[in-house]
C-alpha cells in the first residue's frame, strides 16, 4: 500500500532492555558477533535495535514520499521504491534558484541567446547561469535564456555592460538579482590576467594524451587558471593534456592523485584549476570517487583484458587484466554492504595474485569455475610472512587454484577480523616454503568447504596462531602429493584453534608431525583420534589440547 511502512523498530520504548550506548560501543561483541552459547539479552537487543531502527527510518522516508516499504520479502520492489523515493527528493528538493544552469550562446554581440541545462520555466532570483559566450559585447547587453524573454545584463556594481567586459569563448557567470542578470565574474579588463577568466574548449586526441584549444587562448600556464573542458571520449587513467599547444601536463583529481577513467566518462565536461604551472587539477570530486550502492556487482577479469577497461563485460575489450585492478575499482566505486562484490575470472588461465586485498563494504567473492578449479590459477610470491591471498575482511574463494611461489609466504592468510571461506579451491606451494598453506592469526578465521585440496611442502597445512581454522561438517580436505610439513600438518598456538567439525576429515599422506597444540590452543577432531591428520610421526601438545 502506498505510503505504508511495515518495518517496525524494536526496543524503542521507555525502559527498554538494551545495553547503554557507551557500553555497547566499547563491547567486543561488535567485532566478533555472537558466538556459541546464550547471547546476553542486553547486547542482543542493542544490536537488534540499531538495525531495526535504521531499517524503520529508511522505510519511513520511502513511505513519506508516497511509496511503500513492505516487509514481504520482495527485495527488488523495495529497492525500486527506494530509488523512486531518492529520485523524487532530488527532482523536487532543489529549486531552480539553487541550481547552476549551463548553456552556449548562439546570439549576437549584445544579445545572448542560449538554451540552458537544467532548463528553466522562468527567471528566478538567485539562479546562476554559466554561458559560453559566442561574441564579445560592444556595449549594453541583454540575454534571452530558454526563450523566457530579454533580461538586462549589468556589471556587479549595477552599471551597464561595456565593450570588452567578456571575450569570445569565455564562460561568463550571470547571477539573477530578481530583475536583472549580474555579471558575477566581471573585473575590469585592464586589471586582470588570464587566471581571471574561464577558458573553455573541447578535448581531442587519444584518451591518455589529450589536447584542447582554449578560448580565450592562453600563451603560458598560470597558477589557478580556470578551465572548462568537454571530453567527447572521456579520459584514460593518468591522462595528460596540452592546452593551446603548450607542453603536456597531467590531469589530476582534487587531491593531487592521477585522474582515473571513471572520473570523466565519455561526453562529460569538467572544471579544472591550474595547480602551479605543472598540473591541471579537477574542481570537486570525479565521478569515480563517489561510491554508489550496488547489489552483488560483478566485475570481470581476463588475462587478455585491460586495466583501463570498466570490467563490466566478459570480453577482451570490457574485462580488467588484473584482479588487483578489479578490486581497486570495485571497492572504491561500489557500496555493497548488504551483498557481495563478485570478481569473476572470465576464462581459464593464469592470473597475478592481488596479494593483500583492499577492504570493501561487504564480502568479496573471487570466482573461477567450481567444476574446473585447476584451470583458474592465481599465482604470486608475496612478502615473507604474508599470504599469496591475504584478507582482513570477509572473502570467498570458489573454483580457483592458489599457487604460492614465495619461499617464506603463506597460501591463504587472514588477519584481524578477516574471514576466508574456501570452496572447490586448491592451495598449492610450488617450492619449499617456511609459510603455511592456511594461516589464521589474531582472531581471524578460515573455513574449508567441499572440494578443497592442499598440495606441496610447507611449514604446515593448517596453522592457527590466535586465529581459527575449521573444516565444515561431513567435508573431506585432501592432502595431495605426500608433502613434508616442517612444523606439523595441523598447528594451533597462542590460543589458536583448528577444528574438524562433525564428520569432517583430512585424507592423504604427509611427512612430519601430525599435529602440534601449544600455548593454550585447541585442536578438535570431533573424535577423529590421534591419526586424524596425515603425518609420519605422532603429534604433540605443550600447554595445549588435542581432542
Amino acid at each position: 500500500m502506498a505510503g505504508e511502512n511495515q518495518f517496525y523498530p524494536v526496543a524503542t520504548g521507555a525502559g527498554a532492555n538494551v545495553r547503554g550506548n557507551a557500553a555497547w560501543g566499547a563491547s567486543g561483541l561488535r567485532q566478533t558477533g555472537f558466538q556459541s552459547g546464550i547471547a546476553p539479552s542486553l547486547d542482543f537487543n542493542a544490536a537488534f535495535r540499531q538495525g531495526t531502527v535504521m531499517a524503520s527510518a529508511l522505510g519511513q522516508v520511502i513511505a513519506d514520499a508516497g511509496n511503500a516499504a513492505l516487509d514481504d520479502g520482495n527485495l527488488a520492489g523495495l529497492v525500486a521504491n527506494l530509488k523512486a523515493t531518492l529520485a523524487s527528493y532530488v527532482a523536487s528538493g532543489v529549486p531552480s534558484a539553487q541550481r547552476v544552469h549551463f548553456g552556449s550562446d548562439t546570439g549576437t554581440a549584445n544579445r545572448i541567446i542560449a538554451n540552458v541545462s537544467p532548463d528553466i520555466s522562468g527567471y528566478d532570483a538567485g539562479a546562476l547561469y554559466l554561458i559560453a559566450a559566442a561574441n564579445a559585447p560592444t556595449g549594453p547587453a541583454v540575454a534571452n535564456l530558454d526563450g523566457r524573454g530579454d533580461r538586462n545584463i549589468v556589471r556587479r556594481d549595477g552599471t551597464a555592460i561595456q565593450a570588452g567586459d567578456w571575450k569570445v569563448g569565455e564562460i561568463i557567470e550571470l547571477r539573477d538579482d530578481g530583475s536583472r542578470l549580474q555579471l558575477a565574474n566581471w573585473t575590469q579588463a585592464a586589471a586582470v590576467g588570464a587566471a581571471a577568466f574561464w577558458h573553455s574548449g573541447v578535448a581531442s586526441g587519444s584518451t591518455n594524451a589529450l589536447s584542447v584549444t582554449l578560448a580565450p587562448a592562453i600563451t603560458a600556464y598560470e597558477d589557478r587558471l580556470p578551465v572548462f573542458v568537454v571530453f567527447p571520449s572521456g579520459v584514460a587513467n593518468g591522462a595528460t593534456i596540452s592546452l593551446n599547444g603548450l607542453s603536456a601536463i597531467p590531469l589530476q583529481r582534487n587531491d593531487g592523485s592521477p585522474i582515473q577513467a571513471p572520473d570523466i566518462p565519455p561526453g562529460a565536461f569538467a572544471l579544472f584549476g591550474m595547480s602551479g604551472t605543472a598540473a591541471l587539477r579537477l574542481i570537486g570530486l570525479g565521478r569515480g570517487e563517489v561510491q554508489r550502492i550496488a547489489i552483488n556487482p560483478t566485475l570481470y577479469v581476463r588475462p587478455n583484458g585491460n586495466d583501463a577497461n570498466d570490467g563490466l563485460s566478459n570480453t577482451d575489450g570490457g574485462a580488467f587484466r588484473t584482479i588487483a585492478a578489479a578490486l581497486a575499482r570495485g571497492t572504491s566505486q561500489f557500496n555493497f554492504a548488504s551483498s557481495a562484490l563478485n570478481i569473476q575470472l572470465g576464462v581459464p588461465g593464469t592470473y597475478d595474485s592481488p596479494f593483500t586485498l583492499p577492504r570493501g563494504t561487504g564480502t568479496i567473492n573471487i570466482l573461477g569455475d567450481a567444476n574446473n578449479a585447476t584451470s583458474y590459477v592465481i599465482t604470486g610470491a608475496s612478502q615473507p610472512g604474508t599470504g599469496c591471498i591475504q584478507t582482513s575482511g570477509p572473502l570467498v574463494l570458489l573454483g580457483v587454484s592458489i599457487q604460492n611461489t614465495g619461499a617464506g609466504s603463506h597460501g591463504v592468510a587472514t588477519t584481524g577480523v578477516g574471514t576466508a571461506v574456501l570452496i572447490n579451491t586448491a592451495v598449492i606451494s610450488n617450492q619449499t616454503t617456511t609459510g603455511s598453506h592456511l594461516f589464521a592469526v589474531d582472531g581471524s578465521g578460515i573455513t574449508l568447504g567441499t572440494g578443497c585440496l592442499l598440495q606441496g611442502n610447507a611449514a604446515a597445512a593448517f596453522s592457527a596462531t590466535g586465529g581459527r581454522i575449521s573444516v565444515n561438517p561431513n567435508t573431506n580436505v585432501v592432502i595431495a602429493g605426500s608433502p613434508t610439513f616442517s612444523n606439523a600438518t595441523a598447528v594451533a598456538q597462542d590460543g589458536g584453534r583448528v577444528s574438524l567439525l562433525a564428520g569432517a576429515s583430512v585424507s592423504g599422506a604427509a611427512s612430519g608431525q601430525r599435529y602440534r597444540s601449544d600455548n593454550y590452543s585447541i585442536i578438535n577432531t570431533n573424535g577423529g583420534g590421534a591419526n586424524a591428520f596425515p603425518g609420519s610421526t605422532p603429534g604433540t601438545t605443550s600447554n595445549g589440547l588435542y581432542l
